[in-house]
């Protein structure tokens, strides 16, 4: 979806110690906005799995310098190292 295209686009934009912020995480689930892609929480959820646990590999690789993430309700934050 459109969260996921826009960060493709921007995250390599973003600085050494620069912040990406996602919001609206919960609508990849509804009807409205699920195309069939991979649902952009389900997504960031293997990223979290990724920093939590090293060298597990993924189909969904971390992001080039991603240092973390940091989530809440229906947003979450990720920081540049």
């Amino acid at each position: 979806g459109q969260i996921r295209v826009s960060f493709e686009e921007l995250w390599p934009q973003v600085k050494p110690g620069g912040v990406y912020f996602m919001e609206d995480l919960q609508v990849g689930r509804s009807g409205a906005y699920n195309h069939g892609g991979i649902v952009i929480s389900d997504l960031v959820q293997a990223w979290v799995q990724q920093m939590v646990q090293k060298n597990i590999a993924d189909v969904w690789p971390l992001p080039a310098g991603a240092s973390s993430i940091f989530c809440q309700r229906e947003a979450c934050l990720l920081t540049k190292a």
